[in-house]
């Protein structure tokens, strides 16, 4: 006996959803008598009727035509899947993102925007350089990073900026500090507490000019060249530290680190994503910026 097709099956699946020929015929576009004789035909190779006829009910599948369209439907599953993979074949290919972002951001920003763009179905192996404010505006300036995550300062004219929160100036206690319960804080009541100084670019300065800004000698006790350094050292009850960036949700119970909002009326930078002008139309960054948006905005 010869096979049945896969459109065949499409005919007489489309007559049971329409409970008609003519139904089916409308759905699918196609002659009453090409539908009609695709469901003969199958009729005639299984040797059994596949539907009842009626005028009230119109067409009905029989036992033998509901064992027969149980059969056919993991092999319309299977199509549908084979379908939208086909068609991606194209858009998943793997591609390598070269993205730029500012380090000490990194760890806060990037597994949010690769969630978005997964949920997205960006398909695509991703390239992820860490560095400072300048080395970051000059690697994508010269076309090393195809975008940039970082603040708005350091910027080049020929940069596009997309702005996508202001970082908000927060102090860093141990969860067992006794002002960790605090609703907000300011400097003063800190100023005789060992602090935590982050001495890197673009953090040396501008946390140097909040003090200067409150009138504020801090009593510095550790110099550290990253966040993530000072984060431990908080987390060991050895001091407090100013931060811009957090994660988002409330701390988990378990967090040894507590962060709680700076009083100040000092400047926050804003933090986004940049790309050169020339590149906003090419598909991954209007990908990234679109993800991106999503995540923040």
């Amino acid at each position: 006996m010869k096979g049945f097709s896969y459109k065949q099956l499409r005919y007489i699946a489309a007559v049971a959803s329409a409970g008609s020929i003519a139904g089916a015929s409308e759905k699918l576009n196609l002659s009453a008598s090409s539908i009609r004789e695709a469901l003969s035909d199958a009729e005639s190779k299984i040797g059994a009727q596949l539907f009842v006829r009626s005028r009230a009910k119109g067409m009905r599948p029989t036992p033998e035509g509901q064992r027969f369209l149980g059969f056919a439907e993991p092999l319309f599953e299977a199509h549908e899947l084979f379908e939208k993979k086909a068609a991606g074949i194209a858009h998943t290919q793997e591609r390598e993102i070269t993205i730029g972002i500012l380090a000490n951001a990194s760890p806060i920003i990037m597994p949010r925007l690769i969630a978005e763009l997964d949920r997205r179905g960006a398909v695509a192996r991703y390239r992820i350089a860490e560095l400072d404010s300048e080395a970051l505006v000059d690697a994508v300036r010269a076309g090393a990073h195809l975008v940039g995550l970082g603040f708005n300062d350091f910027l080049h004219p020929s940069l596009t900026f997309v702005s996508l929160f202001r970082a908000q100036l927060h102090i860093a206690l141990p969860r067992n500090h006794r002002l960790a319960e605090a609703r907000s804080l300011s400097l003063h009541e800190l100023a005789e507490e060992p602090y935590i100084f982050l001495n890197f670019p673009g953090a040396r300065a501008y946390y140097s000019g909040l003090f200067d800004h409150h009138r504020i000698t801090p009593n510095t006790r550790f110099v550290v060249d990253s966040t993530e350094m000072a984060r431990r050292l908080v987390e060991g009850g050895f001091g407090y530290a100013t931060f811009n960036m957090s994660p988002v949700g409330k701390p988990a119970p378990a967090d040894a680190m507590i962060r709680v909002p700076l009083e100040t009326d000092y400047w926050s930078p804003t933090f986004g994503m940049f790309y050169e002008a020339a590149s906003a139309s090419l598909r991954q960054v209007r990908e990234i910026e679109s993800a991106a948006r999503a995540a923040w905005l």
